[in-house]
C-alpha cells in the first residue's frame, strides 16, 4: 500500500510534466478547432482549403516522425529534467510565432515544430512516469497522463467557443504554457537516468524521496534490481557494437512489439476522426458544428478520469485484446452507417454521429491509455529512449498516413472504407497483443525485464 506522502511526493514531482502534456493536448486539439475558424476569412485573410487543412494537421506528425529518432537520443544523453523544459521554452515560443502569423506557410512550419516537441514529450514524459511513480500506481499515473492530454484539447475548445478568434486562441495557448515555469522547480530528475549516468549515489537519494513509505531494504533491494538491469545492459553494450545490442534478442523483441503495437493501434481513426469532426460530422437540428470538438473532448477527458484509476486493477493484455476487439466492432459499424447515409440520406445522420462519438470515447477510455502504459513498462531502460523515439516514429507514421490518406480513400472508394480499413487493423492489433505481450500488471520495471528475458532464453 502507497502511502499519502508518498502518493503526494510523486505527484509534485510530476505535476511539471503533467503541465507539459496538458500544452501537448493543446497543441493536438489546436487543429479541431483552427480548422473551423481558418475556414473563415477574417482569421489569415483568406479561408483555407480542405486540402491545406489536411496538411496542416499532417505537418505536426511529420514533425514527430522526423524528430522521434533525435529525440529518444537526446532523451538518454541530456536527461529527462532538461528535456521536458526545452519542451516548455520551445512550445511558449512556437504558440507566439503562431499567434501572429499570416501565412500559410508559416503555419506549416510552426506546426512541424510543435510536432518536434510533441517527439520529444513523448519520449520524455512517460518514461519520467513510468521511473518515478510506484509499480502499484503506475496505471494511475499513466491514466493522469492521459486525462493532462485532453485537458489540454478540452481547454482549445472552451476558448474556440467563448472567443471564435484564432488569435485569441493562440494567445490563450501561450499564457497556458507558461505555468510551467512556476512548477519547474519540484521536477527531479529519474532516478534510473541517473544511476545509467553514474551518479548512484544521488540516484538513492532520490529514490529514498519519492519512497517515504518504503523501508531502508526495501529501499536496498529496489536500488539494487535496478542497478543490476542497468548493469546487464551496459555490459551487453560494451561487449558487441550497437547494433548487436540494440537488436539483442531481448530488445529486438521489444522493440518489434511496441513498434507494430504502436502502428496499428494508431491506424484505428483517432487521428483523422477527432481533427476532422467539424468537417466529417454532418449537421443537426440540436447542436452546432462548432460544439463538435467540444463535445468530443469532453467524452474522452470525463471517461480517461474515471478509466485511469482502475487501470492498475485489469490484467493489461486481457484490457488491450478486449478493446481492440471492441475498436473493431464499432468502426465496422460506423462503416456501414456511412455508407446507409450515402444510400438513405440523412435519417442516418444521428447514428453516424453516434457511432463516431462512441470509437473515440473507447480510444480515450482504454485503448491510448493501456498503448502508452505497456510502452512505458516494456521497453528495457538502457534503450529506453530510442525505444520510445521509434514508437514515436511508429505513432506518427500511422496518424500521417491517416490524415493523407483519409480524404483520398473518401473520394476514391467512399467514406465506408475509412472505417473498415481502421476495423482491420484493430483487429490486427489485437492478435499482436495476443500472442506477443507479456502480463505487466504489479511488477516493477527489473521484473518485467527479468520476464521478457526469461521468454526470449526459454
Amino acid at each position: 500500500m502507497t502511502s499519502k506522502k508518498a502518493i503526494f511526493r510523486q505527484t509534485l514531482i510530476l505535476l511539471p510534466v503533467y503541465v507539459n502534456v496538458v500544452l501537448m493536448g493543446a497543441t493536438v486539439g489546436w487543429i479541431a478547432n483552427a480548422l473551423y475558424l481558418l475556414k473563415q476569412p477574417s482569421a489569415i485573410g483568406k479561408a483555407i482549403t480542405f486540402t491545406q487543412g489536411s496538411w496542416i494537421a499532417a505537418s505536426t506528425q511529420v514533425g514527430k516522425l522526423v524528430f522521434a529518432i533525435p529525440a529518444g537520443i537526446l532523451t538518454d544523453k541530456i536527461g529527462r529534467k532538461k528535456i521536458c523544459t526545452g519542451v516548455a521554452v520551445t512550445n511558449v515560443v512556437c504558440w507566439l510565432t503562431l499567434s501572429i502569423s499570416q501565412s500559410i506557410g508559416m503555419i506549416f512550419f510552426i506546426r512541424f515544430m510543435q510536432g518536434v516537441t510533441i517527439a520529444l514529450l513523448h519520449s520524455v514524459a512517460l518514461m519520467l512516469i513510468g521511473e518515478i511513480a510506484s509499480p502499484r500506481l503506475r496505471g494511475t499515473y499513466v491514466g493522469m497522463y492521459q486525462v493532462c492530454s485532453y485537458t489540454g484539447t478540452l481547454f482549445e475548445s472552451i476558448v474556440a467557443v467563448i472567443f471564435p478568434s484564432y488569435r485569441i486562441l493562440a494567445y490563450a495557448t501561450t499564457a497556458l504554457g507558461l505555468i510551467y515555469f512556476a512548477l519547474f522547480w519540484w521536477l527531479e530528475e529519474s532516478p534510473s537516468y541517473l544511476l545509467s549516468t553514474g551518479k548512484d549515489s544521488l540516484g538513492f537519494q532520490v529514490l529514498r524521496h519519492i519512497r517515504p513509505d518504503s523501508t531502508e531494504s526495501e529501499l536496498n533491494e529496489e536500488f539494487d534490481s535496478m542497478k543490476r538491469s542497468i548493469n546487464a545492459e551496459k555490459e551487453r553494450k560494451n561487449t558487441s557494437n550497437f547494433m548487436q545490442f540494440l537488436f539483442s534478442p531481448v530488445n529486438r523483441n521489444c522493440l518489434l512489439l511496441m513498434i507494430t503495437m504502436h502502428f496499428f493501434a494508431c491506424f484505428t481513426g483517432s487521428a483523422p476522426l477527432s481533427s476532422y469532426v467539424t468537417l466529417i460530422l454532418p449537421k443537426n437540428n440540436y447542436v452546432e458544428k462548432k460544439f463538435y470538438p467540444l463535445i468530443s473532448v469532453s467524452l474522452k477527458i470525463s471517461s480517461a478520469m474515471g478509466v485511469s484509476f482502475i487501470l492498475d486493477k485489469l490484467p493489461r493484455k486481457v484490457l488491450y485484446v478486449s478493446v481492440t476487439i471492441l475498436v473493431f466492432v464499432v468502426q465496422m459499424a460506423n462503416g456501414f452507417l456511412s455508407l446507409f447515409r450515402t444510400l438513405f440520406g440523412s435519417n442516418w445522420d444521428i447514428a453516424y454521429i453516434i457511432g463516431n462519438y462512441v470509437f473515440l470515447l473507447i480510444w480515450a477510455s482504454f485503448l491510448e491509455p493501456i498503448n502508452d502504459l505497456v510502452r512505458s513498462e516494456i521497453l528495457p531502460q538502457n534503450i529506453k529512449g530510442f525505444g520510445s523515439s521509434l514508437c514515436v516514429m511508429s505513432m506518427a507514421a500511422s496518424k500521417a498516413l491517416s490524415y493523407t490518406l483519409f480524404e483520398t480513400i473518401s473520394i476514391n472508394m467512399g467514406m465506408s472504407w475509412n472505417y473498415w480499413i481502421f476495423a482491420i487493423n484493430s483487429l490486427i492489433t489485437a492478435f499482436v497483443v495476443y500472442f506477443a505481450l507479456p502480463e505487466s500488471r504489479g511488477k516493477s520495471l527489473a521484473d518485467i525485464q527479468h520476464k521478457m528475458s526469461n521468454d526470449v532464453n526459454s
